[in-house]
């Protein structure tokens, strides 16, 4: 008889401990709880690092010194405000060097983290991608760089029918020229560089650019000036971030309005327009 009661409280452990493990396990039919991805933000911060893709063709807000090297190289107005979010979020920042337009895409297929160069407002962006800011409201107006010498005879949109306009491709600046300088013909270039030489060497006649860097090269050149003409935009510039990274762009949103409201950008912008001139770049 013991040796039954011992045999029949074994089979009693064995069954309560499968039902015991079977509490644990979700219903037949339901699905196994599964954890919430990381958004970019945790990544980011897991990683210590934030990339930022930008074209640094356009002092004082993003060029090159070219006497440093690695990521010091990068200089400028808009560099500054991406180490000051890196500095906020608690990672360092990584730039990543690239033309305008390759730029855009980077960070439409969110392959950098966001996107600093100078950009303005333009529907498409508005659609494609997350939009912060806006930042840098007021400094400058969009115009065209000409020669020194038509400076009298380009005044108007109206002085430009029939002429060459240079302009950045996938730029505001380039929509500008097509919708608000009827007659003109608009000759897309890469960089604003190639633009200021194809105006001092009279292959178009003027170059759409933002005052502020317009300015900068009438400096360094005595035989260009900027128009009078200053098209119809809406002010400021954006940081960019990819559709998918709300919860990156909800944290960027105050950190880029706390360095625009309190004067830091502007200083930054006067810092690196003072570097320019010492490095002799345009």
């Amino acid at each position: 008889m013991k040796k039954y009661f011992a045999l029949m409280m074994a089979l009693l452990m064995l069954t309560l401990a499968g039902c015991a493990q079977k509490t644990d396990t979700p219903p037949a039919g339901e699905p196994e709880p599964v954890e919430e991805p990381a958004s970019k933000l945790d990544e980011i911060k897991e990683a210590g690092v934030i990339t930022m893709c930008t074209s640094p063709d356009y002092a004082p807000y993003e060029f090159e010194d070219l006497s440093k090297e690695g990521q010091d190289k990068y200089v400028g107005a808009d560099i500054e405000l991406g180490k000051y979010i890196a500095e906020k979020l608690g990672v360092t920042l990584e730039v990543k060097a690239m033309d305008f337009n390759t730029c855009l895409e980077a960070v439409k297929q969110g392959t950098v983290d966001m996107g600093i160069a100078g950009f303005a407002y333009k529907e498409d962006r508005a659609e494609s991608m997350l939009l912060v800011g806006p930042y840098n409201v007021g400094n400058g107006y969009q115009g065209l760089l000409i020669p020194a010498d038509k400076a009298d005879e380009y005044k108007t949109v109206d002085d430009f029918a029939g002429k060459k306009i240079a302009a950045q491709v996938a730029t505001l600046q380039y929509d500008l020229v097509v919708q608000q300088t009827p007659g003109a013909e608009v000759v897309t270039v890469t960089t604003i560089q190639d633009g200021v030489m194809m105006v001092q060497t009279g292959k178009v006649d003027a170059l759409c650019i933002l005052s502020t860097v317009g300015e900068e090269y009438t400096k360094q050149y005595d035989t260009l000036a900027m128009s009078e003409v200053q098209y119809f935009t809406m002010e400021g510039t954006y940081v960019l971030v990819a559709k998918e990274f709300a919860a990156l762009a909800e944290a960027l949103q105050p950190i880029v309005e706390e360095a625009d409201s309190s004067g830091l950008y502007a200083k930054w912008v006067e810092e690196a327009k003072e570097l320019a001139a010492e490095l002799g770049i345009d």
